[in-house]
């Protein structure tokens, strides 16, 4: 295919030659011309139509079959990875009667710490206040001795990469533009019916060291992209390219959300 210095006609020519959709890619060759210059290390955030599980079906964990290809943007990784992982816990009060299940009181303080625990349950039912304080005061003792730890669930894992985007060309700026679209397009919902939404598309988030899947960086399940937050200008001054007026230093971060919850056996096999 013919090499143009249009950069519209430019970007029309790759969406046509594309496998499995729109594809968009950052930084680009040095020279502006040249065929993609190939990252060896990068991530690729690829969006799908189609439902998933954990999001559009009832299973909630799964892999999905007959999902639509829409497009993938590759970026070049950013200087941290970081990958968080969090469990929710509570400390919970079992009270006097928590005790019963796992140890034997004295039968002489036993009765009355029942007793106190009840009167603690009545005084905050009557009074709408604490009920330590009538236990406190009845028999100079306050409940919380008496506590476990609370497996509460945990929490979906989310995952955000920002970046300093400094197109080197009038040309390069534009798949920096049309890439931003195609986040921001995929990310948002199409009205259907009268007050319903269709729900957005979902992504993939794969890591490449040295042009291979990364071995040693954590996997990631199936994501809904939940913030695309792009600034322009920056460096003391808010400059443009002459050719298109396209901002010449744009700020990009993306935070995306998993749909489905990583389990003990998921971490063992690199999530």
């Amino acid at each position: 295919m013919p090499v143009t210095d249009s950069p519209t006609a430019w970007m029309q020519q790759r969406q046509q030659v594309a496998a499995g959709g729109e594809t968009y890619i950052y930084p680009m060759s040095l020279d502006e011309f040249a065929e993609q210059m190939p990252m060896r290390d990068f991530v690729r955030f690829t969006a799908y139509r189609g439902e998933q599980p954990g999001y559009t079906t009832m299973q909630t964990r799964g892999t999905a079959v007959e999902l639509e290809k829409i497009g993938s943007v590759t970026l070049h990784l950013p200087e941290n990875i970081e990958n968080s992982t969090k469990s929710q816990f509570e400390g919970a009060d079992s009270g006097a009667l928590g005790v019963m299940g796992s140890q034997i009181a004295p039968e002489d303080s036993f009765g009355g710490q029942l007793f106190l625990s009840a009167m603690q349950k009545v005084g905050a039912l009557a009074f709408g206040g604490d009920g330590n304080l009538q236990s406190q005061i009845i028999g100079g003792v306050v409940s919380g001795a008496n506590k476990h730890m609370l497996f509460r669930g945990i929490d979906f894992r989310a995952f955000t990469y920002q970046y300093s985007i400094l197109p080197k060309s009038a040309k390069e700026s534009v798949e920096i533009n049309n890439m931003i679209k195609f986040l921001r397009k995929n990310m948002l919902p199409e009205m259907t019916g009268v007050n319903f939404f269709q729900v957005p598309n979902t992504f993939t988030v794969e890591y490449y060291l040295g042009g291979r899947p990364a071995e040693f960086l954590h996997k990631i399940k199936p994501c809904v992209l939940t913030d695309c937050t792009v600034k322009y200008g920056g460096n003391g001054a808010f400059a443009t390219f002459n050719e298109t007026d396209a901002p010449a230093v744009i700020e990009l971060a993306l935070t995306f959300q998993e749909i489905q919850l990583v389990t003990s056996s998921d971490a063992a096999e690199g999530y």
